[in-house]
């Protein structure tokens, strides 16, 4: 848990966070069957917190969504080319330093998400190395502006639903040269 001083000296408990956004941070106020990757809580989970007076801070929605194969999409070659973009595919065979490269990516454009705190290169590579067996290097991509990572498409198979793949980030750069990249 984290504790937070407010200015009037009142103390408030965020929870249940282990000190960082970083880790199992979140708990689902629904009782669908959880993805892959997602931290699984007992069913009395939630009813615990509140009986020990807590209440919901921050909320996200999870959706899921059946994608029509004849839906056009937008021409990605041409906002690439326009932009001078590249895309590449994660490399496996060099999964410590494409960690690493996410660590860099991540830690810069989430420092200003709510409750965010940072990871050290270790830790971020401690964190995800686990699930690397588990990535399929075909459904993450990296996009490049030369040799800088400016946008990531994050995905994994919801291996407890094979049909199913589970987009994890979706991020780009904030610089309004990449308007439109997402």
């Amino acid at each position: 848990a984290k504790v937070v001083a407010s200015q009037n000296h009142r103390y408030f408990m965020l929870g249940p966070m282990n000190g960082s956004t970083w880790f199992a941070y979140r708990f689902s106020l629904t009782k669908q069957t959880p993805f892959f990757m997602e931290t699984i809580h007992k069913p009395y989970y939630v009813n615990l917190w509140e009986t020990c007076g807590f209440r919901a801070k921050e909320s996200y929605q999870t959706n899921i969504e059946e994608f029509n194969a004849n839906t056009p999409s937008p021409d990605v070659k041409a906002y690439l080319s326009k932009n001078q973009l590249t895309i590449r595919k994660f490399n496996k065979g060099s999964a410590i330093n494409e960690l690493k490269i996410l660590h860099s990516f991540c830690v810069q454009l989430f420092a200003e998400n709510v409750l965010f705190s940072p990871i050290s290169e270790e830790e971020f590579i401690d964190l995800y190395q686990p699930i690397l067996p588990y990535l399929d290097e075909n459904i993450i991509e990296f996009v490049q502006d030369e040799d800088k990572v400016v946008g990531l498409f994050f995905t994994v198979k919801n291996h407890y639903n094979p049909e199913q793949v589970i987009v994890k980030t979706v991020a780009r750069n904030p610089d309004s040269k990449y308007k439109g990249l997402a």
